[in-house]
C-alpha cells in the first residue's frame, strides 16, 4: 500500500487498531462450570456408566489380562523364501 502524502499518514498513526485483537486476561475468564455426574443408578446415563466401570475393572483390575507376549525375532517374509 502506497501513501501519496502527509495527511494520509497522520490519519493512519491516529487511527484505533481495531483489525488487532486484543489479548484476553485469563484470570478475568469466567470459571468452567464443574459438570456433576448423576448417580441414582436408575437412568441410562448411570446403567451405561456402570456397565463401563464393570468393563474397566475386568481388564485393568487383571494384571494378567495384558500378559506377556512372544518376541519374534524374523522377517515375515522368511516364509515365502
Amino acid at each position: 500500500m502506497k501513501v501519496r502524502n502527509s495527511s494520509s499518514i497522520e490519519m493512519l498513526i491516529a487511527s484505533p487498531q481495531s483489525h488487532m485483537p486484543r489479548r484476553v486476561d485469563p484470570r478475568k475468564l469466567p470459571r468452567r462450570l464443574v459438570a456433576r455426574r448423576c448417580h441414582c443408578g436408575q437412568c441410562a446415563s448411570c446403567v451405561d456408566n456402570a456397565r463401563w466401570e464393570r468393563v474397566f475393572q475386568q481388564k485393568f483390575a487383571d494384571p494378567d489380562y495384558y500378559g506377556p507376549r512372544m518376541v519374534r525375532h524374523s522377517s515375515p517374509l522368511d516364509a515365502l523364501g
